[in-house]
């Protein structure tokens, strides 16, 4: 996952096995306070689900999600409207819809299950976030969700929601 001309540039990981294993894990699965950027474990990345979401921590060296916070203003947003996700089968862009506040139990974390659903889930989100844009909710079909901590209340994270774009590499 990259964002172009800042820190965040890192392997996303995931396991099925046990929730938030790379919340204090490494990419070599080793322990570390840093943890790992990681998908949601009921996450599909293969044949993404609806909402794709993806945890890192907000490191006080800015680095990790950390940077997550600065789309908190606005002209942060119109510098960094995208970001990169980068498999083996295909890149993806991913244009930022919303940013917000929210409790660690929140429903910007579910899976969605019908296309109303997550226009729904969208609007709720644009009306409450930090920055805003004109894109075109109908015609989103995937969505990322990143999250990282907060600090306005003992559960707060931030999250960012993108619409996930298929860019196919060249043959």
């Amino acid at each position: 996952i990259e964002i172009e001309g800042t820190k965040l540039n890192y392997p996303v990981l995931q396991t099925p096995d046990e929730k938030d294993f790379y919340l204090q894990r490494d990419f070599n699965k080793e322990k570390s306070n840093h943890g790992a950027i990681y998908v949601q474990e009921n996450c599909d990345v293969w044949t993404p689900s609806d909402n794709v979401v993806i945890y890192g921590h907000n490191m006080t060296n800015d680095t990790m999600f950390a940077q997550l916070l600065d789309y908190k203003d606005q002209a942060y947003y119109d510098a960094h409207p995208e970001l990169w996700i980068l498999t083996r089968q295909c890149a993806y862009r991913v244009d930022l819809i919303a940013g917000a506040v929210v409790a660690s139990d929140s429903d910007a974390y579910k899976l969605l299950d019908s296309k109303e659903a997550l226009v729904s889930h969208l609007q709720t989100y644009t009306g409450r976030s930090t920055f805003t844009t004109d894109y075109d909710l109908s015609s989103v079909e995937r969505i990322v969700t990143l999250s990282t901590c907060s600090y306005e209340y003992r559960t707060a994270r931030y999250v960012v929601i993108g619409n996930l774009v298929p860019i196919p590499y060249a043959e």
